[in-house]
This record gives C-alpha cells, sequence and structure tokens, in this order.
C-alpha cells in the first residue's frame, strides 16, 4: 500500500509538472498576416480602436509585416556576403594598427579584444551564446541579446 501511494504521488507531480509549463510558440514561422494581427491585438488592447480603424491598422500593419518579411528574406541572403566583407575589413584594419602599434602591443591589445569578446558573447545567465535551449525555436538555441 504504501508503495503504490507512493508511486501515485510520484505520478502525479510528474503530470504536475509537465502541465505546469507554459507554452512556447515559434513565432518565427507565422505568416505576416498572422502578425499584423498579432500587433493590431495588442495595440487594440491598450488603445480603443473603431471597426474602421481596426481595419486600416491591420491593412497598414500587414503591408509592414509583408515588407519585413521580404527584408528578412533578403538579409539572410546577403548575411553570408557581408560576413565576407567584414573579414576582410577586419583583416586590413588589424594590418593597419599592427604597422603603427607594434606587434607586441598589437599581440596584448588582441588578448583583450578576445576576452572582451567573449564576455561579451554570453547571455543574461551567464552562459555562452546558443547555449540556451528554447522550445519552440527552429535551431533550438537562442542568440545573446534577445530575450
Amino acid at each position: 500500500m504504501k508503495k503504490l501511494s507512493l508511486l501515485a504521488f510520484a505520478l502525479i507531480l510528474a503530470v504536475g509538472t509537465l502541465v505546469a509549463q507554459p507554452g512556447r510558440s515559434n513565432r518565427a514561422n507565422y505568416s505576416p498576416e498572422t502578425r499584423a494581427m498579432m500587433r493590431l491585438d495588442a495595440l487594440a488592447s491598450t488603445v480603443e480602436l473603431s471597426k474602421s480603424e481596426r481595419t486600416q491598422v491591420l491593412e497598414l500593419f500587414t503591408s509592414q509585416e509583408k515588407e519585413r518579411a521580404t527584408k528578412r528574406a533578403q538579409m539572410d541572403l546577403q548575411r553570408e556576403q557581408r560576413r565576407a566583407e567584414m573579414d576582410e575589413l577586419r583583416v586590413k584594419n588589424d594590418a593597419s594598427l599592427k604597422k603603427i602599434i607594434g606587434d607586441e602591443r598589437f599581440a596584448k591589445y588582441e588578448v583583450v579584444r578576445t576576452e572582451r569578446q567573449s564576455t561579451r558573447r554570453t547571455n543574461v545567465d551567464g552562459k555562452p551564446c546558443g547555449m540556451n535551449q528554447r522550445a519552440g525555436s527552429a535551431d533550438g538555441v537562442r542568440p545573446c541579446g534577445r530575450r
């Protein structure tokens, strides 16, 4: 009888823990129309809107979200190109700086820069970026700076 009650208690505890987990949705996969409706709902909960205002705001938000979606797609395609350009620029700038301050001080500067970059790449929880698992995200990781 003791074992049965202990098992029942453990089962209730496990089910309660699972039910208590908040549901998260993957907003990255929402359509522009859905995003526009969510923005409209958020605005409507803050400010009273008439029916005609709601229609106009919904049209505005929908066009804005469609434009954002196209820009986001363009940015994804250009990301690798921009990254390569920035790497080239960084190498060029480092060579110029190294010429000015010398090899020894540049090496010291690189150490400090690397430390600064590593601390900048940790999130609020002190974990490295991308190490926080996030339910529902496409790749399962959360970039730094976003909560």
